[in-house]
C-alpha cells in the first residue's frame, strides 16, 4: 500500500516543477461531470455539469490536502448536497473518484465517516467504524464501504479493509457503476465487485451529499465524478499523480459519443450464446437512433462470425442470439448504431476470450446405477417404492398415499383445488400412466380437468425418492382462473417440527409446528432477501426422521396477488393440510403457462454405517476418525479455486506422502513460496500468509495417517471462486449469479456463484484430481441464493417486465449427487460435507453425507440460549437426510478465557442428548467424556439407543424442563439429561421394560462414580444445575 503524508506533497507542491499529466488520462478528464478541489477554501465545485448551487451542512473548515486545499469533514468540519441532475449519473453508469486522510481515527471503538452519499441513503461512500464488546468480541468490523441500499435494487456492498490506516495518511477511492455492477478500487489497485439484483430507476436515489458534519475528524480532497466507470489503469494513474487530475475548471456537457452508450453482455460458451443490452439513454442524440447491429468478431477473422439487429424500446434493447463459440481465441463484441446527425459512427466495442478445457460437457458422476446406501426403484402398478419409502400416483398426478419407514404420512389423498367462475371447480383426474421405468428414475404423467380448463402432470421420480413435477395448463381460450392450490394432508401426529428456507441463512424457520386450528402459519410471516413478491421456496414438517418437503427453484408462471401467503399450513380435522397457492389472483389461460415444483418424503436414506463412532478432528479408541481441510489456502490455492496455484499439484503429493509416512516435508513451503510467491517480499502480509497455510497443510496430511483410518476433506465453496482462475474469462458468466458483471481477471466473489452444469463438469474433474490425497468434499453455503440471470440461472420475467430469480436449487443438488456418484465410480469411501447452517435443504443434501449447521450465534452464552431443542431436532440432527450431525459452534474462543470451559459443557450437553459433534479439537473434558461413552458400548451393534423425540422414549423427567438420551446394553443403561430451562431437582422415571434394567439397578453419576439417588424402582433423583446435564449410568 502506497503511503502519501501530507508534509511531503507540500513540499513537492512548492518546488517540484509541474509535471504532465499522463495522456491516458486525457480521455477520461472529458468524462467528468462533477469536481470540488476544496482550494481556495471554499465548498463550491469547480466543474459542474448541473447545478453547482449547493446546501451546506455545518461550518466548513479547510486544512491541506493532498492538492492545494481539502475539506475538514466529520468532527469539526461540513457537508453539503448538491442536485443530482447532470452532476451525478448514479441511475445510469458512472464513477466517483475521492482522497481520504484520516486525522482522529480510533481503531477499536469508532463512528462511521461518510465521503459521498445520496440524500435518501440508498448509496454511500463511507468508512464504517469498529465496535468491540467489553470482553474484546468484535461487534462491528471496521472496513470502507461501498454501499447500495434499496428497495428497488436490492443491497449489495463491495469492501476493502482499513483498520491499518494510520491517522495523517492520504488514501484514493474509485466507486464504479454500471449496474447491476458496483466496482471499488483503493490506492490504485484491483477493483473489489459486487452487484445489486436489480437496475434503479430515476426515483432510486437523492441528490448528491459530499462530506458530513458527524464522525471522527477526517480531510477529504479533489472530489471528482464520471459520467462513466474507470478502467483500473486509470484509477493506478490517478493514484500517481494526485495533483494532475483536475479537469479544466469549466461547466461540461455530455459529448455525442460512445462513451455515453452503455453497452453489457455476457457470453455463454456452453450454449453458444450471447446475451446483450444495450442503453443509449444517456446519449444526446439518442431521439435519431433507428436502431442498431451487434458483429461478434473473432481475432484475426475478417468477417465477424455472427451478427444480431437491435431494436431500441424506451432507449434500450436487449437480445439473446446465437454465436458460434467452440474455436478458442480472442473476440470482440462491437455495437454499430443507426440514425441521422450525432449519432456515434464508431462501434462502442467490448473484448472477451474463449479459452477450450479439457473438461467441458464431461458426464463425470452422471451414471444409470444406484449408489448405496439407496436402492433401486421398483413399480407395482401406480406404487414406487425407493430406499425407506413408498408412493402410490393418483389420478390427478399427485402422491394419494405415501409410507415412510412403513408407516403412512398423508391423512388423505393430495389435490388440488380450482377456483374458476368465483366458485370452486371439481377437479377430475384421468388416471397416473407409467412413461418409463429405470432402477435409477421412474417418470410418470396424468391430466386433468376442472370444467373447461385442463391440465397435465408428469413426475420425474429420482432414485432418492425426490419427485419433481411439471404442471402445464395450456392455453384455453376465454378460461380464467381466480384461484389454484396444492393441499397435501399430512398426519398431523407425524409433523410436530416445521422448517422453512427462503434464498440465505441465519433468519430460516426452525421451530414447534405451530398449536391451534385453521391456519397456523404461513410463508408471510417468513423472512426473505431477494424474493419478488409472495413467492416462498421450501418448507418441510415432520418429525426426528419421517416427514414431507415442497420446494421450487423459482415461481415461473405462477400468478400471484401482492398479499395471499403462497404457503399455509392449516390444521383441519386432525389433519395438517400443507397449502401451495399457485395462483391467487384472476389469471386469463391466454398462453400456455409450465410451473416446476417438487416433493420429498423423509428420510431420504440410512444414517451411515458406523456413523456414532465417527469422530471431527480426534481419534479415540474404537472411533473412526476424519477432519476437515477448513480453507483452499491450506493446498495452495489463492482463493476459492478449483486446484492450487498454477495447477501445480505437487502439493497434493506431499500433502498425500505425509499421509502416508507420517512424515511431512516442510522444505517444501519455501520451494512452494518461490514458485507461486515469487513477485511477493518475503515477510509482507501475503507471503506470511500463504507460507502459514501450506505448511499447516503439510501438517494436515501428516497427522491424518491413512494407516490409523483417518478421512481428510478438502474446503472448497461452489458460490465463490478467484478472477485469477484460468477459467473465469471464458465461463463466467455461466457461473456468477448476476444479470450482468464485469470481465475484471483480478479479485473474488465469495457468495455469488450458482454451480451450474459447466460449474459442476469444472468441479467434478478437478475433485477428480484431489482424489490423490482427500477422501471427500466440503461444500460451503449450500442455502439458497438468488440467481439474475435468464439463461442458465433459473430466472424469468414476467408479463409486468420484472424479473424473478431463481435459487440455484437444482444446480447445488446435482454437484452433490454427481460427486457422490463419482466417488463411488471411483470406489472411494467418501466424506461429502454439505454446510448448511440454518437451510437442511432435503434434495439438496439428500446425497451428502454430513450437515454442518451452526456457524451462527457466537459468544460466550450457554448454548441452550442458542438453539432451541426444536430448533436441532427440525434441521440440525441429521435424521432426515441420513447425514451425519456436525456443528461448528463456539465461536473460536480463547481456550484461556474462564467462560470457555463452562460455555463448551453447555454445548456438550446440548450435543450428547442429540448425537451431535463439533468440528473442533473441543476441551479435554469432551474427550474424556466420549471415551467413556464409546467403553460403555455406544455405537456398537448391540447398543439400543433411545432418542426424546421419538414416541414411546423410556425415560420421563419431571422438576426441570430437560431434554434426554438413553442407551441400554445388556442390563445396563445409561441416561443423559440435558437442562434447558431454569435447573432445580430433578426426578427421573425409567421404562426398565423398554431399557431391560432389573428391579435391583442401581444409578451413579457416569463421570464422578458418585451414587444417585433411588426413591423407587426405576425412580431416581438429583439436583441438576441450569444448563447442565447429568449422565446417570444404571446397572
Amino acid at each position: 500500500m502506497k503511503r502519501i503524508f501530507p508534509f511531503v506533497l507540500l513540499c513537492a507542491t512548492a518546488w517540484a516543477q509541474p509535471t504532465p499529466r499522463p495522456a491516458e488520462l486525457d480521455p477520461l478528464m472529458d468524462c467528468v461531470t462533477f469536481h470540488l478541489s476544496f482550494d481556495g477554501g471554499k465548498f463550491a465545485p469547480d466543474v459542474a455539469a448541473g447545478s453547482g448551487d449547493g446546501k451546506l451542512s455545518g461550518k466548513p473548515a479547510f486544512a491541506s490536502g493532498v492538492s492545494g486545499q481539502a475539506a475538514v469533514i466529520g468532527k469539526g468540519g461540513a457537508g453539503a448536497m448538491f442536485p443530482r441532475e447532470g452532476n451525478f449519473p448514479i441511475t445510469r453508469r458512472g464513477a466517483i473518484s475521492l482522497w481520504v486522510c484520516p486525522q482522529e481515527w480510533n481503531h477499536r471503538d469508532d463512528g462511521n465517516i461518510v465521503f459521498a452519499m445520496t440524500s435518501n441513503a440508498a448509496f454511500y461512500l463511507q468508512r464504517q467504524g469498529p465496535l468491540h464488546k467489553p470482553d474484546g468480541q468484535v461487534q462491528r468490523h471496521e472496513a470502507l464501504q461501498l454501499l447500495c441500499l434499496s428497495k428497488i435494487t436490492g443491497n449489495a456492498h463491495a469492501m476493502h479493509g482499513c483498520s491499518d490506516w494510520r491517522n495523517g495518511e492520504w488514501h484514493f477511492l474509485v466507486a464504479n457503476w454500471q449496474w447491476p455492477v458496483l466496482e471499488f478500487s483503493l490506492d490504485g489497485g484491483p477493483f473489489q465487485a459486487k452487484a445489486v439484483t436489480r437496475p434503479p430507476t430515476e426515483q432510486t436515489f437523492g441528490d448528491l451529499i459530499i462530506g458530513a458534519q458527524h464522525g471522527p475528524r477526517t480531510l477529504l480532497d479533489e472530489v471528482t465524478v464520471y459520467r462513466r466507470p474507470l478502467t483500473e489503469t486509470e484509477a493506478r494513474l490517478l493514484w500517481q499523480n494526485p495533483r494532475l487530475q483536475r479537469p479544466a475548471p469549466r461547466k461540461l456537457a455530455a459529448r455525442s459519443d460512445g462513451e455515453a452508450v452503455g453497452l453489457q453482455f455476457k457470453v455463454y460458451p456452453s450454449l453458444n450464446k450471447i446475451k446483450a443490452r444495450a442503453d443509449i439513454a444517456a446519449l444526446p442524440s439518442r431521439e435519431r437512433i433507428t436502431g442498431g447491429v451487434l458483429r461478434v468478431m473473432r481475432a484475426g477473422a475478417e468477417k465477424p462470425v455472427a451478427e444480431q439487429r437491435l431494436t431500441f424500446k424506451d432507449n434500450a434493447a436487449e437480445v439473446l442470439f446465437d454465436v458460434p463459440l467452440s474455436a478458442e481465441g480472442d473476440y470482440a463484441l462491437a455495437l454499430t448504431l443507426e440514425g441521422g446527425e450525432g449519432v456515434p459512427k464508431e462501434p462502442v466495442t467490448e473484448k472477451f476470450e474463449r479459452r477450450v478445457f479439457p473438461w467441458e460437457n464431461n458426464r463425470l458422476g452422471i451414471s444409470d446405477k444406484v449408489i448405496p446406501p439407496f436402492t433401486p426403484l421398483k413399480v407395482d402398478g401406480r406404487k414406487v417404492s425407493c430406499v425407506l419409502r413408498e408412493h402410490h400416483a393418483g389420478a390427478s398426478g399427485l402422491w394419494d398415499r405415501i409410507a415412510s419407514q412403513g408407516r403412512p404420512l398423508l391423512a388423505a389423498l393430495m389435490r388440488w383445488e380450482v377456483v374458476s367462475g368465483g366458485k370452486p371447480v371439481p377437479v377430475t383426474g384421468s388416471g397416473w400412466k407409467l412413461e418409463r421405468a429405470r432402477e435409477t428414475e421412474v417418470v410418470g404423467k396424468a391430466s386433468w380437468t376442472a370444467g373447461e380448463i385442463n391440465a397435465q402432470v408428469r413426475a420425474e421420480i429420482d432414485y432418492d425418492g425426490m419427485t419433481k413435477f411439471t404442471l402445464t395448463l395450456p392455453a384455453t381460450n376465454g378460461a380464467t382462473i381466480e384461484k389454484m392450490t396444492l393441499v397435501a394432508p399430512i398426519n398431523d401426529a407425524e409433523a410436530p417440527y416445521l422448517h422453512a428456507c427462503a434464498d440465505q441463512l441465519r433468519y430460516n424457520l426452525a421451530s414447534k409446528t405451530p398449536a391451534g386450528e385453521g391456519v397456523i402459519w404461513d410463508s408471510g410471516k417468513a423472512s426473505r432477501t431477494d424474493l419478488v413478491g409472495t413467492f416462498y421456496p421450501y418448507v418441510w414438517v415432520g418429525g426426528g426422521e419421517r416427514g414431507l418437503c415442497w420446494f421450487a427453484d423459482n415461481d415461473r408462471d405462477w400468478s400471484l396477488d401482492d398479499k395471499t401467503p403462497a404457503i399455509e399450513l392449516a390444521r383441519v380435522g386432525g389433519a395438517l393440510e400443507l397449502r401451495v397457492h399457485f395462483i391467487t389472483r384472476p389469471t386469463l389461460l391466454d398462453r400456455e403457462r409450465r410451473i416446476v415444483f417438487g416433493l420429498q418424503a423423509t428420510p431420504v436414506k440410512p444414517m451411515p454405517a458406523g456413523w456414532r463412532k465417527w469422530q471431527c478432528s480426534r481419534n479415540l479408541p474404537g472411533a473412526r476418525p476424519f477432519s476437515i481441510v477448513g480453507s483452499s489456502f491450506y493446498y495452495g490455492c489463492f482463493s476459492y479455486d478449483f486446484y492450487p496455484a498454477a495447477h501445480d499439484l505437487t502439493i497434493y503429493r506431499k500433502m498425500s506422502e505425509a499421509r502416508d509416512t507420517g512424515k511431512a516435508d516442510m522444505s517444501y513451503v519455501e520451494t512452494w513460496l518461490k514458485q507461486h510467491l515469487a513477485e511477493e517480499k518475503p515477510g509482507s502480509e501475503r507471503h506470511e500468509f500463504m507460507r502459514r497455510h501450506i505448511a499447516a497443510g503439510l501438517r494436515a496430511g501428516q497427522t491424518t495417517s491413512r494407516a490409523d483410518g483417518w478421512r481428510l476433506v478438502p474446503y472448497t465453496n461452489p458460490r465463490g471462486i478467484g478472477f485469477h482462475m484460468a477459467e473465469w474469462p471464458t465461463f463466467q458468466d455461466e457461473w456468477h449469479k448476476f444479470a450482468y458483471f464485469n470481465r475484471a481477471k483480478k479479485g473474488q466473489l465469495d457468495y455469488d456463484i450458482t454451480p451450474t452444469r459447466s460449474f459442476q463438469d469444472a468441479a467434478l474433474w478437478y475433485y477428480r484430481e484431489m482424489m490423490q490425497v482427500f477422501d471427500g468434499i466440503y461444500w460451503d453455503n449450500t442455502f439458497l441464493a438468488a440467481n439474475w440471470d435468464t439463461v442458465v440461472g433459473g430466472a424469468w420475467v414476467d408479463e409486468t417486465g420484472r424479473t424473478h430469480p431463481g435459487l440455484g436449487l437444482w444446480a447445488m443438488r446435482e454437484l452433490i449427487k454427481r460427486t457422490a456418484v463419482l466417488f463411488h465410480q471411483e470406489k472411494r469411501d467418501g466424506i461429502f460435507v454439505s454446510h448448511m447452517t440454518n437451510a437442511s435443504l432435503i434434495p439438496v443434501n439428500a446425497f451428502a453425507n454430513v450437515n454442518l449447521d451452526w456457524e451462527w450465534k457466537y459468544g460466550a452464552d450457554d448454548f441452550q440460549d442458542r438453539f432451541t431443542p426444536e430448533l436441532t431436532v427440525a434441521e440440525t440432527i441429521g435424521r432426515q437426510t441420513g447425514c451425519f450431525p456436525l456443528l461448528l459452534a463456539g465461536g473460536h474462543m480463547d481456550r484461556k478465557d474462564p467462560r470457555y470451559a463452562w460455555m463448551t459443557r453447555t454445548r456438550l450437553g446440548v450435543m450428547l442428548v442429540h448425537e451431535l459433534r463439533a468440528w473442533d479439537y473441543g476441551p479435554e473434558a469432551d474427550t474424556t467424556f466420549y471415551r467413556k461413552l464409546y467403553e460403555f458400548g455406544y455405537g456398537e451393534p448391540d447398543c439400543r439407543v433411545f432418542n426424546y423425540w421419538d414416541a414411546g422414549h423410556p425415560v420421563k423427567v419431571a422438576g426441570v424442563d430437560a431434554r434426554t438420551l438413553a442407551l441400554a446394553r445388556g442390563k445396563r443403561a445409561l441416561v443423559i439429561v440435558t437442562d434447558y430451562g431454569d435447573g432445580g431437582d430433578a426426578k427421573l422415571t425409567l421404562d426398565r421394560a423398554a431399557l431391560k434394567l432389573p428391579a435391583s439397578a442401581t444409578a451413579k453419576d457416569f463421570e464422578t462414580g458418585e451414587p444417585v439417588a433411588n426413591s423407587a424402582p426405576g425412580e431416581f433423583s438429583f439436583r441438576l444445575k441450569k444448563h447442565d446435564f447429568k449422565a446417570v449410568l444404571l446397572e
